[in-house]
């Protein structure tokens, strides 16, 4: 054997080790328990924003989120928020890390293993029967690899992005706490003139979640995992028009009933509401039910 193929078989023991840490399995469960946090974060972020509701009504008249976190009745939840906050960073920070580790080493074994195929054909294709063992083992851990070092990619961009600028988040809290106490107009979707463009909207996400699921179905049946996995993000970011509706909805059903009460179209915007309620509610079943049959294909697949 060569220099290049006995350091192959050198190194590869340690390569094995190191792919132990590095499968798709030990990537989804770090992703599993990120996302498990990151719904306590966003827990804790609901209990601030109402901490933040309770000081207004109280009386504190200012805009500023720095007047509103100097309130006890606010710093509390928002230490809590900010704990929460600081072990999501923390679990991205390893997952991007396990995501960077594994693409590393699919580079380097795919180049180790090309160095090696080169090496044997020298020899007229001939190589003892450890080499070609471990080689054949190489060659089938790089798509593993490669898959592993994918599941920080799937992760949603809000999911990502959360958090990343402390100071614009607790701004963005407070934000939007004080626009469900305070609202002095109906929110974009239900206003008068936009309510024709908010109903073709609805319309052209119908089409194109049942489109997206058509095809992810299609994907299913073919085996291709990786596109109805792609399909999987794609139909969920797509659903998010909904959420957005609804959350809208809630302001006005909740926070606006006088204002609705006394509108002269207000049977037109309750109208409306219901549309996306119903639309919401059976369109988040299929996304679900989807995602859910794609989930239980990649794990028939491992």
């Amino acid at each position: 054997m060569s220099k290049i193929t006995d350091k192959f078989l050198k190194d590869f023991k340690v390569i094995k080790a190191q792919l132990k840490n590095l499968s798709p399995a030990a990537g989804e469960k770090m992703k599993k328990g990120l996302i498990s946090n990151l719904d306590k974060t966003w827990a804790a972020e609901d209990v601030m924003k109402e901490a933040v509701k309770k000081v207004r009504l109280a009386g504190l008249a200012s805009k500023k989120s720095a007047d509103f976190i100097k309130e006890g009745e606010v710093s509390g939840p928002m230490k809590t928020w900010q704990a929460a906050l600081k072990i999501h960073t923390s679990e991205l920070g390893k997952l991007d890390s396990f995501h960077q580790d594994a693409k590393k080493l699919e580079t380097e074994l795919t180049k180790r293993v090309a160095e090696v195929e080169k090496e044997i054909k020298k020899t007229g294709g001939n190589a003892d029967k450890p080499l070609m063992a471990a080689l054949k083992e190489a060659k089938a851990a790089i798509p593993v690899l490669k898959k592993a070092s994918g599941v920080f990619g799937t992760l949603q961009g809000h999911v990502v992005m959360y958090g990343m600028n402390m100071q614009r988040a607790v701004d963005g809290i407070v934000k939007n706490a004080l626009a469900e106490v305070d609202p002095k107009e109906f929110p974009e979707p239900y206003k008068a003139e936009n309510r024709a463009k908010t109903a073709k909207t609805i319309k052209r996400t119908i089409r194109t979640i049942e489109g997206l699921i058509k095809e992810g179905r299609k994907k299913l049946e073919e085996g291709d995992l990786k596109k109805a996995a792609n399909i999987v993000t794609s139909v969920t970011s797509a659903f998010e028009v909904f959420e957005k509706f609804e959350k809208e909805a809630k302001v006005v059903t909740g926070k606006m009933k006088k204002e609705l009460k006394t509108a002269n179209d207000s049977q037109e915007i309750l109208k409306l509401i219901k549309i996306v309620a119903v639309n919401s509610k059976k369109y988040s079943a299929l996304v679900d039910g989807f995602e859910d049959d794609v989930e239980a294909a990649e794990r028939e697949a491992e």
